[in-house]
Parts: structure tokens; C-alpha cells; sequence
């Protein structure tokens, strides 16, 4: 350090850059200098580079010294842009070796260099990243294919940038709905699924720190930036359904999945129903289907005719195991979906839409294979005795739920006695334990056009009679076939539920908190390979057969027992139905999961149509500074701030308005209407 005197021109590392600064001092433990940027500091040896004595008189003035200072280390830079380090590189890669920065400016230079010629290189080599290694006070040149290696890298970075910085142009544009010019950069595609990711998985995304970089870049700074660019971008619409993105849902079929549906459809439509001498004809029955006017796949029907006991119910399956092969593509594709996913504004069929809406679909006026369960009854609903067969039938009236209530209250002879019945079947399972708990229900439809979505929300309530009639024979179906496998000790998947925790009663009158005391009583379903007692519906053995077009678990069940029926044995042993229920355990779960979610969104956007509307509601719960309540058109249930002095109770009901919903989020915020104002 002594070495250094005052007056000597020093230059220095300071958080990565090299300064000039004019010695004004020094002593044993650092120099004090004045820097280029008009600072005083002391310097530590180790962050000393160069030393030129003598530069300038440290007494001068201090606004001469810093221009001076400033004036250096721009002519230092100078130097620096001259220097083209591959040129000696090229020099000393031939010798390989460790070199001082004065050797390799003697190299460059050819000679005895000057300090702006060190210092120069000195500050080439400080943004070098390719060519040398510094080893404390020593330069040591890399091997060719280091070199190489650390120079591609560069170039990629370089690239990168490049594309980041058409990537920030193209999000300032988009943020601002400008449109981009040529449609984007030739990167968009890559980025825009690293924006779908974190828009989709947030923080948990491996993306999630380089988009949000982007878009700070971008100035745009909302917590759904990643979600609002895909929208104004077009990408996504306002109403995009993440959760088919988070759970990677598909919505198309793959390519050798549709060439098998595309070849069973093109010889379905050319020769109609192939023969089967096997199967038992039953199209001369009055079959009709009755469903909302929404459905497309159409899998049950039912026919009700006289015999001399009373009456035989024919409830009528759609039999797509006709036409699919185990181990199949279709197959395959059908067992990974495990189910039909149904969204208020879309439906992901489990089986393509050709199969399950035209070749396997009871469409009315057209024959159509089925597995036939026959059922015969007395006049008080007992069961005499079932059949299952498979059969043709050819259904001959498609009815919704609006049509069979209208002619019910007509009085029409066979939907009148086949309710008669099913009310009588109500009965005994009432009688037998089973627990009928009247919750009403939200049907949600969405359709969506060039101006928006139009929602439609519906409370509905539980005891419809044309629900009863169908809910009461696919009840009855799936109950036979259950009997059927268990007496023959056919494997199966059986369901069933475990008896309420508590007796649930429920007098004359059913409301809102009847509802959410006894939902805290029940049980969850559960699946069994054994018959297990289902103590909701009254049954000692359950399982669903009823669905095979929108569900893997009754087309396995069709398999098997259309086999038995044949071979007089089962197709799958114990242990392949065990695989198959634990393979679609996951994926029904996850779909009855994102339905509820999506309905819900649904409900939230139609809330938040009528922000500081008032609504009736029913006060569930109340605690000291808060109502839990349950609105009545929407069955939505959420917190609300108490009203003071209102003597509120569990049970009243209640006007509340609408404060602020972000259906994304599930965020409702109401407040209570005082009784004054109600």
C-alpha cells in the first residue's frame, strides 16, 4: 500500500464496475480516495487493480479532479472497445498458461504497454465470459471447446433476450388491445403456454418466476396478469375453465380412438343394427325415454304393459358393449376418462359423441340394442319376479320431465300406472330404512354466443313426480342386477352407504335447516366387490348398471353380464374388477369434483349480475358478529355480518344484498338487509 501515493491515479472494483478514483491519502489499511461519481471512500487493497502515479495534484479543486476522473475512465472505455479479446485468445491458447493482466497486455499490445492500454483490457476481461478464467490476480486462457461451449451459451442467452424483448413489446400491445404487427413474434406459441401454465398453476408453476418477470417488464402488475394477457390476447375467454387445464381433462379423441368409433358408424349407417339371432325382440313395447330437453346421450327407456298379476316394467339400457371390445382403443380411451364430465356450458362425453349420441343413443322411431331388465309387479309394487335379456327394442316417444308431469296431471293410463308403481317401490324402500331426504337442487344452463354467456339458473325441488318415476325403476334395474350378481357370485362393483350417525326425522314441512342439520348425519357412498347394505336407498345390494354410455363402471357391469348370460360365466374375475374400480376411482372423483366447482362459477357469474340486489336467504347458523345463511334461489351459502338488535335466529329468513363477487375465486360477500328497510 505504501506504494501508492497521493496523487496516483487508482482504479478499483465497486460492485462489479471499475472506477477511477485519485488517491488522496493512504495508510496501512486502505487508500482514501475521490471517485469518477464525486464519492469519497476507502478503498481496501484486495478491490485495487491498477495504480498510476503521479495523475494529479490531490489538492486541486474537487470539482476539477472529478471531471478529470470522469474524462480518464471514459478514454479508458475507449480503449476498451478496441480490444477484440478472441485476437488474444488466439495468442495464448497456444500457450496455454496463467498470465498477470501486465503480460497479457504486453501480448496484445506488442511491447511495453501503457495504463490505458492495461486498463483497457483490464476492463475487457472484467465482461469477458468466454475466453479466460480469472484466478485471483491471474488470467488463464480456456480450451477451444470450453470456449466454444461458453460462447454458444452467450449466443443462446443472447437470443433469449432477444425474445424476451419481442415478448414484452407483444404484452404491451396485447394489455393495451393494440394489435401486434404479423401477429406476434415467432416465439408467442412457447410463451403463451408457459402463461397458460402460470395462469393455471401460479407459484406452483416451474414458469411462474420468468413470466412474472416478463410481465413486470411489461408493466403489468395484477395478481391475474398471466389470465387477463390470454384473454385480451384471445387466446382464452373470460369464462376460460381452468380447472380442465389444471387437470389436464381431455377434449378431443385421440386419432386411432375416432378411426374405430368413424368404422363402427360407417357400418352402423350402411346395414343399420347388425343380426343377432340372440337377442330378444322387444319392439313391439310402447318404450319411451324421458329426460331434459338438454340430453344428447339417451340411455335408458322404460315400457310398462298388463299381465295377469298386475304389471311387467321394462327398463331399457343402451348397450354400447355391443359395439366396443375389451382392450380396444375405444376401450382403452373409455377406461382412462372412467366418466362423462358434465359443465353447464359443456359436456366431455366418456365415449365419442358419434357412438353415444347416434349408434348407442335409444333414439326414438330407430331400433336399438339394449340389455332389457324385466320386471314383474303387483298392483302394491311388490316384485314377482325380473329377467334380464339382451334385446332390440325401438323406443316410440322421446318425453322431457315438463312432458310426463303434464301428462300425469291428464291422467295418461300408462304413465299414471307406472308412477302408481313407482310410488309403491318409494314405499317399501321407505318401510325397508331408506332415508328420503327431499333436498331441493340447482340445475345450471349456460349457452354461449357472439354477444356472451346467457346463464340459467333453476332451483328445483326434490319430489317431482317425473323424477320419481325414473329415479324409482333405474333404482329397481340397478337392484335386480346387483341381486343377480350376488346370487350367482358374479364379481361386481357393489355401492352402498353406512347408516346416518344419528335417526333422521323429518316432520311435514321441509326447509333450509332441516337440509343442514341432516347433511352433517349422512354417510359418503362407498364401493365394494362384496354386496354391502346401501341404508340411503333401503337395499341389502346395489350397484349401477343404468349408464354405460356416460359411465366405465356400468359398461364394465354390462360386460359381465351380458357374458354370463351367454357363456354362464362372468367375463372378469374378482381381480380385474378390483383393478378396474381402483383405476377409475381417481378420475370420478377428480370429475364429480370439477363439476361442482364449475356449477358453482356458473352460480357466482349469475350472482354477480345483480351486485347490491336484494335476496332471499335463510339464516343457518348465527354467532355473536356473523350470520351463516343459504340463499334461496341459489342454494349458495356464505358468511354474513350480523345486523344488531335484529333477534335473529337458525331458521328465519331473511333479505340480504349482494356486495361483491369474483366468481374465479369463489368470493361472495353479502350484507343483511335490517328489518327496517326489509
Amino acid at each position: 500500500m505504501s506504494s501508492v501515493a497521493p496523487g496516483a491515479l487508482v482504479e478499483y472494483f465497486q460492485e462489479k464496475k471499475i472506477l477511477c478514483g485519485l488517491c488522496l491519502k493512504a495508510d496501512k489499511k486502505s487508500l482514501h480516495v475521490l471517485s469518477e461519481e464525486n464519492r469519497e471512500a476507502a478503498v481496501p487493497p484486495q478491490r485495487v487493480v491498477l495504480a498510476t502515479p503521479s495523475f494529479m495534484n490531490p489538492a486541486a479543486l474537487r470539482e476539477d479532479v472529478v471531471a478529470r476522473l470522469r474524462k480518464e475512465s471514459a478514454h479508458r472505455e475507449g480503449v476498451k472497445a478496441g480490444i477484440t479479446l478472441a485476437d488474444l485468445w488466439e495468442l495464448m491458447a497456444e500457450e496455454p498458461g496463467q498470465y498477470t493482466i501486465h503480460e497479457l497486455a504486453a501480448f496484445y499490445f506488442s511491447g511495453t504497454p501503457e495504463s490505458d492500454q492495461i486498463s483497457g483490457l483490464l476492463r475487457a476481461l472484467r465482461d469477458d465470459r468466454v475466453y479466460f478464467e480469472r484466478k485471483s490476480d491471474l488470467y488463464v486462457p480456456h480450451d477451444r471447446e470450453r470456449m466454444e461451449q461458453l460462447a454458444e451459451s452467450i449466443r443462446a442467452e443472447e437470443r433469449k433476450e432477444r425474445e424476451r424483448e419481442e415478448m414484452v413489446r407483444w404484452l404491451k400491445s396485447t394489455w393495451l388491445r393494440v394489435t401486434a404487427p404479423n401477429g406476434g413474434p415467432e416465439c408467442l406459441s412457447r410463451y403463451l403456454d408457459w402463461i397458460k401454465d402460470v395462469a393455471v398453476f401460479a407459484n406452483e408453476s416451474s414458469r411462474f418466476k420468468e413470466v412474472q418477470a416478463l410481465l413486470g417488464r411489461a408493466g403489468i402488475a395484477q395478481n391475474d396478469g398471466a389470465f387477463q394477457v390470454l384473454v385480451r390476447s384471445g387466446a382464452w375467454s373470460a369464462d376460460e375453465n381452468l380447472l380442465l387445464h389444471k387437470n389436464r381433462v381431455p377434449r378431443e379423441f385421440p386419432a386411432d380412438v375416432n378411426a374405430e368409433a368413424g368404422a363402427i358408424v360407417a357400418q352402423f349407417r350402411l346395414h343399420g343394427l347388425p343380426e343377432d339371432a340372440s337377442r330378444t325382440d322387444l319392439t313391439h313395447l310402447h318404450a319411451v325415454t324421458i329426460d331434459d330437453e338438454h340430453t344428447v346421450e339417451t340411455d335408458d327407456a322404460l315400457s310398462i304393459e298388463r299381465i295377469d298379476e298386475g304389471w311387467r316394467v321394462g327398463v331399457h339400457i343402451a348397450d354400447p358393449a355391443a359395439f366396443m371390445q375389451p382392450g380396444s382403443a375405444l376401450d382403452r380411451e373409455a377406461l382412462h376418462r372412467a366418466t362423462s364430465i358434465y359443465f353447464p356450458d359443456l359436456k366431455i362425453p366418456m365415449l365419442p359423441p358419434v357412438l353415444g349420441t347416434e349408434v348407442c343413443s335409444l333414439t326414438a322411431g330407430s331400433d336399438r340394442f339394449a340389455i332389457s331388465l324385466l320386471a314383474d309387479l303387483d298392483e302394491a309394487g311388490n316384485l314377482l319376479r325380473s329377467e334380464i335379456v339382451e334385446s332390440r327394442i325401438r323406443v316410440r316417444e322421446r318425453l322431457t320431465y315438463d312432458d310426463v308431469d303434464a301428462f300425469l296431471e291428464e291422467g295418461r293410463e300408462d304413465l299414471t300406472a307406472i308412477f302408481k308403481l313407482g310410488e309403491a317401490r318409494r314405499q317399501r324402500r321407505r318401510q325397508s330404512g331408506a332415508v328420503f331426504v327431499p333436498f331441493p337442487s340447482v340445475e345450471v344452463y349456460v349457452e354461449i354466443d357472439e354477444e356472451g354467456s346467457h346463464i340459467d339458473v333453476r332451483r328445483e325441488e326434490h319430489d317431482i313426480r317425473s323424477h320419481i318415476v325414473v329415479s324409482e325403476f333405474m333404482i329397481l334395474a340397478n337392484e335386480i342386477v346387483a341381486s343377480f350378481c350376488r346370487d350367482r357370485e358374479i364379481p361386481a362393483v357393489y355401492r352402498g352407504q353406512a347408516e346416518p350417525t344419528e335417526p333422521i326425522e323429518i316432520g311435514e314441512v321441509f326447509t333450509a335447516l332441516h337440509g343442514f342439520k341432516i347433511r352433517r348425519l349422512l354417510r359418503k357412498g362407498v364401493t365394494s366387490l362384496d354386496p354391502i347394505r346401501h341404508s340411503g336407498l333401503g337395499l341389502d345390494a346395489y350397484l349401477q348398471f343404468t349408464s354405460p354410455i356416460r359411465r366405465y363402471v356400468d359398461l364394465a357391469m354390462h360386460r359381465q353380464v351380458k357374458h354370463y348370460l351367454r357363456h354362464g360365466a362372468p367375463l372378469y374375475a374378482r381381480e380385474d374388477m378390483e383393478k378396474i374400480s381402483t383405476h377409475i376411482a381417481g378420475p370420478v372423483e377428480q370429475a364429480e369434483l370439477m363439476e361442482r366447482q364449475r356449477k358453482a362459477y356458473w352460480i357466482f357469474k349469475h350472482l354477480e349480475e345483480s351486485l347490491w340486489a336484494e335476496r332471499a336467504a335463510t339464516v343457518l347458523q348465527t354467532f355473536s358478529d356473523r350470520y351463516h345463511v343459504q340463499l334461496y334461489d341459489t342454494l349458495v351459502e356464505t358468511e354474513c355480518p350480523s345486523v344488531s338488535g335484529a333477534g335473529v335466529s337458525p331458521g328465519d329468513r331473511i333479505q340480504v344484498k349482494i356486495e361483491l363477487v369474483w366468481p374465479r375465486e369463489g368470493v361472495l360477500r353479502v350484507s343483511a338487509v335490517p328489518p327496517a328497510r326489509q
